[in-house]
């Protein structure tokens, strides 16, 4: 708001470190102001109610004198010389009032009034000590006016009959009281200005111990509203990482979610690479971090970067955009950072990479910070190792189920080879085989609704069912088609269990056929019975026409004979 200079001189001024100087100030201002009124307003009756003309002289050199002291005392006042400003008016008072008592008819004097107004503002503006010693300055000054127009004859009184010692008396009285209901006023005006500057210094007290609390009530509001967003993120990650296992969509999701719940300028996600030689950046949430993750941007751990130094020592580390840590902010990529937070991720005692947070503001990290930032590192750290773990259990599970399904294809091909029925056909009431060429036989069904699904076991098409459905009953319906899909799910499962189980059967009488010719080799020691006895046993268990025993001497005999 802009103030008016014209307003500013009437305005008294105000000294904010004395609260006492400026009641004073502005009591003095009163006083000096309503003396100017007063002087302005009285002049012209003052100086036209003298009789001579030397007499109106002295009138107009004494108000001009009191106007010229008038503005002084405001000048120093504005200039912070209080207690001389009020000395000098009441001792100005004191001087013009004695002059003009002892030129303009002394003690019966209109001017001896002035004596009152000098102990009011003594009283006023000094303290009660100041009335006292202008009371009786004033009591001093009129018992000498009254000695020297008495007896010497010496003031120029006012027409006879002169003075005495009645009126000496009773002017006297009244200074001497008017300087005691000064001293008592001002007294009283300091007692309550004393009590009303201590409720007021307890005022400005409780409101600075209010604003205290208040302040540290905020920073726990911020705290408390801070912690809320930290653990907001710790459980959403937890939630995702609970629902979400593929790796990358779980990186993504964890770096866009605590920079939108925190604000932060940049989050990134780096993982240690089999080696744990270098930490790879492998989400970002900001479009310099995007761009960076373009380039493949990695970090040699424990050479390279904030993050290569947390991914070596395993501790957090805090960098400002001041001294030394300021390096860390050469990114063309993320020209607004100015601070950066970088955390280990850990998980089964090993670090598997850093959380690294940037912000707009300097010195934006504190501990607390950290410490609350490093248990989402911690959680997150849990989620991506159970991730991983996911990968490697599905690139296994991947592995074998290949395995086994090359094991289960090349069963069901000498299942199938081994067997003359490969499938049979049911049309008008009668089921007959389709022979063994493996084709399939398709009647003459045209126009009649027809369904063909795969027979699939371990991933691997062994054969199909074709239906079909009389021509006036429709096309094959959703209900129908998840049925007849239910019915070849179980038949799948019925077959690999009924090959599962003939697989067994033709084990257990490979095994049964091994122990006993293993048994009959065994009952003799000698080695033509026990090669006529194998010729015997081998022949009749597997019905050869013609087998052949022989023993020969090896080639190679001289190099055994030398080993």
């Amino acid at each position: 708001m802009t103030r008016n200079p014209i307003l500013d001189i009437f305005r008294p001024p105000v000294f904010e470190e004395d609260v006492e100087k400026t009641h004073t100030a502005r009591a003095l201002n009163s006083f000096v102001w309503a003396t100017i009124g007063i002087v302005l307003v009285i002049s012209p009756v003052t100086i036209l109610i003298n009789d001579t003309w030397m007499d109106m002289i002295i009138a107009m050199g004494a108000l001009g004198i009191l106007l010229l002291s008038l503005v002084t005392f405001l000048f120093l006042l504005h200039f912070g010389y209080v207690r001389l400003a009020a000395t000098l008016m009441a001792g100005s008072f004191w001087l013009i009032t004695t002059g003009t008592a002892f030129t303009l008819g002394g003690l019966r004097a209109k001017s001896v009034g002035g004596y009152f107004l000098c102990i009011l503002v003594a009283g006023f503006t000094l303290g009660s000590a100041a009335a006292v010693r202008f009371g009786l300055l004033s009591i001093v000054a009129a018992t000498g006016i009254f000695v020297a127009e008495y007896y010497f004859d010496a003031v120029v009184s006012l027409p006879r009959p002169h003075v005495d010692f009645d009126n000496l008396f009773m002017f006297g009285g009244l200074l001497a009281a008017m300087t005691t209901l000064s001293a008592l006023a001002s007294r009283s005006f300091a007692n309550v200005t004393g009590r009303f500057r201590e409720e007021l210094d307890a005022s400005q007290q409780e409101s600075q111990e209010l604003e205290q609390e208040k302040n540290a009530l905020q920073a726990q509001v911020d705290s408390l509203q801070r912690r809320a967003k930290y653990l907001e993120a710790t459980t959403a990650i937890a939630r995702n990482a609970s629902s979400v296992l593929d790796l990358q969509s779980l990186l993504s999701q964890a770096v866009n979610l605590i920079s939108e719940r925190m604000g932060y300028y940049h989050t990134g996600l780096f993982l240690l690479d089999d080696e744990e030689e270098w930490a790879v950046l492998r989400a970002a949430s900001s479009e310099g971090g995007k761009r960076m993750l373009e380039r493949r941007h990695r970090l040699r751990v424990g050479v390279q970067g904030l993050v290569g130094d947390v991914a070596a020592r395993g501790a957090s580390r805090v960098a400002l955009d001041v001294g030394h840590d300021a390096v860390y902010f050469d990114n063309p990529d993320l020209p607004e950072t100015r601070s950066e937070l970088a955390l280990p991720m850990e998980a089964r005692g090993r670090i598997v990479g850093v959380l690294d947070v940037q912000s707009r503001e300097a010195e934006a990290f504190d501990d607390e910070d950290a410490a609350l930032l490093q248990t989402l590192a911690d959680q997150l750290a849990v989620a991506i190792d159970n991730a991983l773990l996911f990968e490697e259990a599905e690139e296994r599970l991947g592995l074998e189920q290949q395995g086994y399904g090359d094991v289960a294809r090349e069963a069901w091909v000498r299942a199938l080879r081994a067997r003359q029925q490969l499938g049979y056909r049911y049309e008008q009431g009668d089921i007959r085989a389709l022979g063994d060429t493996g084709k399939r036989e398709v009647a003459e069904v045209d126009g009649l609704p027809s369904l063909s699904l795969p027979i699939r076991v371990r991933g691997e098409t062994i054969g199909s069912i074709d239906a079909h459905k009389p021509e006036d009953s429709g096309p094959w319906t959703p209900e129908e088609r998840t049925l007849m899909e239910t019915l070849v799910a179980q038949l799948e499962v019925a077959l690999e269990s009924a090959r599962l189980f003939q697989d067994a059967q033709q084990m257990a009488t490979r095994e049964r056929l091994v122990g006993e010719l293993s048994s009959r080799f065994r009952e003799t020691l000698d080695m033509e019975t026990m090669l006529k006895t194998a010729v015997q046993e081998v022949r009749q268990a597997l019905d050869l026409p013609e087998l052949q025993v022989r023993l020969a001497v090896p080639s190679n005999g001289e190099d055994v004979e030398n080993e």
